[in-house]
Order: C-alpha cells, then structure tokens, then sequence
C-alpha cells in the first residue's frame, strides 16, 4: 500500500489497525464499511474465496483479525475470534430487524474451507439468531455470508 502524501510504502502497525509511512511520517486509518469491517490489506496468504474464489483480504471486525471477500463481502473467521466478534458487537446492536426462517435450500450447499480445501459443514448456527452457518472442524474455522454475522448479532436483543 503506498502512502497518499509521499507514495512511499506504508507499514501496517499490526496492533493498531492503521498504517504508517517512514518516509513522511503520515498515517493512513481504513475506512470500515457499513458492514464493522475494516479491510487491512488486499489478497492474503493465497487463500481464496470460497464463494467466488476470488483472493481473501486482511481484515478487522470489532478490532479482531478475519479474512474477508471484498466481492461477495463474505467472512472467514476463527471458531474462538467470531464468539469474541458476537460478544463484542452485541452490545452495540439493537436487534430491530425481523426474524426470518431459515430456507431449507441452505442446508444443501457446497463450501469448500479456504485453507484445507475439504468440504464444510452445514448447519444451523446454535445461538440466538435463524442463520446456516458453514464451518470448518479440521481448520477451526467460520465462513459468514454477507449479512449472516448482522443476523447474529441482532438476533439477542429480540424477544
């Protein structure tokens, strides 16, 4: 990432979720989106997509690092990072929006894990909240749809 004062190369400050320029001293903070997610650098580690296998981005959800899809705006996420995700964006949230049913149809879909390649489950998530959920047991990991994380998250504070 270049620096926008200079076009000197930024330094990502890995603890800060920003970015720094030796040469000119500036900084640079990434916008989150309207989704919380502030993405912190494009393509990572060669893992792709596994929605539209396009390159995962650096990211960060409520100061916790996922991968995110800049296309289909997806998530992939450690098992223990979504529940710190979950816990710490609940307090923020004011579950307004409507309780849906989950749609049979997604229990059939085929994802594959990003990083181990082998098919991930599919199932309901088992908190408050009606979304399906893929999940990885071998890698420990999460891959959230656009929105699923939202549905989550809200779904707490509905009665």
């Amino acid at each position: 990432m270049k620096c926008q004062n200079c076009a000197g190369t930024l330094t990502f400050m890995e603890d800060r979720n920003y970015f720094y320029c030796e040469y000119c001293g500036s900084f640079h903070f990434p916008e989150e989106n309207a989704e919380g997610v502030v993405v912190l650098h494009e393509a990572v580690d060669d893992l792709e997509c596994p929605v539209c296998v396009r390159p995962l981005a650096l990211a960060s959800i409520a100061d916790q690092r996922v991968l995110h899809c800049t296309n289909c705006r997806g998530v992939y996420v450690p098992n223990t990072t979504f529940r710190q995700i979950v816990d710490a964006l609940r307090g923020q949230s004011r579950g307004t929006g409507p309780v849906k049913p989950i749609n049979p149809a997604e229990y059939e879909r085929k994802v594959n894990c990003p990083a181990c390649e082998r098919r991930m489950e599919t199932h309901p998530y088992y908190g408050p909240g009606a979304v399906v959920i893929d999940s990885c047991s071998a890698c420990h990991m999460i891959w959230l749809d656009h929105g699923e994380l939202d549905i989550v998250i809200d779904a707490s504070h509905r009665k």
